[in-house]
């Protein structure tokens, strides 16, 4: 089981991995033990609640780093869920040249949903707006 669960997750394009893709592989108790081993074995990283990132070795630290930011992350989180969404104000605002501030949260816009989902890697935290 386990085996077949690492070479599907390698197999998925993208850097998200959703617990439900997998539902097909076992019983929902046999894949959640395989992507919490997946999680140990360093090839997968935790960054929601049935959400995962596949993961490679820090450079700094040696422990297992998603691959890719928390901003692209949350995004292609969002997409596969199906949640609309536009970048923040303040992001948009630098983007547009409007500010010299530099948006410091990652923080995405939602309008209207209500989104209470919590997306996180390490201390990093997206946010939402409406």
């Amino acid at each position: 089981m386990r085996e077949r669960l690492r070479r599907s997750v390698a197999a998925r394009q993208g850097e998200v991995v959703l617990r439900r893709d997998l539902l097909d592989l076992g019983s929902a108790s046999q894949v959640s033990r395989g992507l919490k081993q997946l999680v140990e074995d360093g090839k997968l990283v935790r960054i929601g609640m049935g959400v995962y990132a596949k993961a490679t070795p820090s450079r700094l630290s040696g422990q297992p780093a998603p691959r890719q930011p928390l901003e692209v992350l949350a995004a292609e989180t969002l997409d596969r869920l199906g949640i609309a969404w536009k970048q923040g104000k303040a992001q948009r605002l630098y983007n547009a040249g409007l500010t010299t501030q530099v948006p410091w949260r990652t923080t995405f816009d939602t309008s209207p949903l209500r989104v209470t989902r919590r997306l996180q890697v390490g201390k990093g935290v997206v946010e939402y707006e409406n």
